[in-house]
């Protein structure tokens, strides 16, 4: 699985490349082969100005489906919204497992679905590249 790891704002230390490896490879153990691409942002709310926020977003391309699965968590402690925002991510791998098994149908190849099961989770059946 390929891991993208971009930080917005702020510098990206060991520590926090480590904590997103660590969700990274738990999340490959228990979706074996079905991850293609997981691209991981984290950032600052509220940029220049300061503040507590920090967020993370997931962003993780299904191999064999082609659809995406996004999650994104806001909270004080930037470790804490990193698993959440992965947490967040394995329900909506979940979700997307469940809907594909519904035996529901795209009309037509470039069709575009959205699905939000809860807050903070989106996925989108994306054409083929």
């Amino acid at each position: 699985m390929n891991t993208d790891i971009h930080a917005r704002g702020f510098a990206l230390t060991t520590a926090l490349r480590e904590a997103v490896e660590r969700e990274a490879q738990d999340l490959h153990c228990r979706q074996p082969g079905r991850i293609g691409a997981l691209a991981v942002r984290l950032f600052d709310v509220n940029g220049t100005r300061g503040g507590p926020d920090k967020g993370c977003l997931v962003h993780a391309r299904l191999e064999r489906v082609g659809s995406v699965v996004v999650a994104t968590e806001v909270d004080l402690d930037l470790y804490r919204a990193i698993e959440r925002a992965f947490a967040k991510l394995r329900r909506g791998l979940r979700a997307a497992a469940a809907r594909g098994r519904s035996g529901r149908r795209v009309r037509t190849a470039r069709a575009v679905a959205l699905h939000s099961p809860a807050s903070g989770i989106a996925m989108v059946d994306s054409p083929p590249p």
